[in-house]
């Protein structure tokens, strides 16, 4: 599922995720599906929500990589479906791990990465959002129903970091993410192979997100 990079128009906003790995992460995917049935995002932890980059994106993964020297993988913990007040946006709650996810914004949200977020970083798992009103609470409850019979782990060790942008289908016109290129934290990372503008020089796969989900500049947690 997905497209190559030569299918879609990059736009300038980046962001860095870490995608649910193994049982859970299948099984979030496939809550998600089924929570808003036109939603084919894979289940993440944003550590960067969208923003533009004042620079290219390779100085913008280059100060990515400094910043995650000595940063080793986070054990997070998943507790509790939740629902923002403002966005309405449905989400899985963070116990073990939240504050490190909230240090480690902190430090890379510097430099040409900087942005001014318009929400507080709230470390979660995005699981609805742009949903009617008068459907938020029963789908609250559905995805607290569907959690608390799930046979999957409720932890996991975030060990690998992708840096994403932002794209335009050029046949569907829809919104898209491409992954750029990834980090396992704790190891040295290799540089990325960009052409002499900035840009990338090889096929990636692309992530694709709703139009709605893809624009949103951060929910009020900071989610892609």
């Amino acid at each position: 599922m997905g497209c190559l990079i030569g299918e879609v128009s990059p736009v300038n906003a980046f962001a860095l995720v870490s995608y649910i790995p193994g049982s859970l992460g299948r099984f979030l995917d496939g809550l998600r599906r089924e929570l808003v049935v036109q939603c084919t995002a894979q289940s993440h932890l944003t550590v960067l929500p969208p923003r533009i980059l004042e620079g290219r994106p390779d100085e913008g993964w280059s100060e990515i990589q400094e910043g995650l020297r000595n940063v080793g993988p986070v054990h997070v913990e998943l507790r509790s479906i939740e629902i923002f007040p403002v966005s309405r946006a449905i989400y899985l709650s963070l116990g073990q791990g939240f504050s490190e996810l909230e240090r480690l914004h902190s430090k890379l949200n510097v430099g040409k990465l900087y942005f001014k977020e318009p929400f507080l970083y709230h470390p979660h798992i995005t699981l609805a959002q742009d949903v009617p009103a008068d459907r938020v609470d029963s789908i609250a409850e559905l995805a607290a129903s569907r959690w608390a019979e799930a046979d999957v782990p409720r932890q996991f060790r975030m060990e690998r970091l992708t840096f994403v942008q932002n794209g335009v289908g050029r046949a569907s016109g829809c919104s898209e993410w491409i992954d750029l290129t990834t980090c396992d934290l704790g190891q040295p990372s290799e540089p990325w192979n960009w052409s002499d503008d900035g840009s990338l020089s090889r096929t990636s796969p692309i992530v694709p997100l709703s139009g709605a989900q893809a624009s949103r500049r951060g929910d009020e947690a900071g989610s892609r």
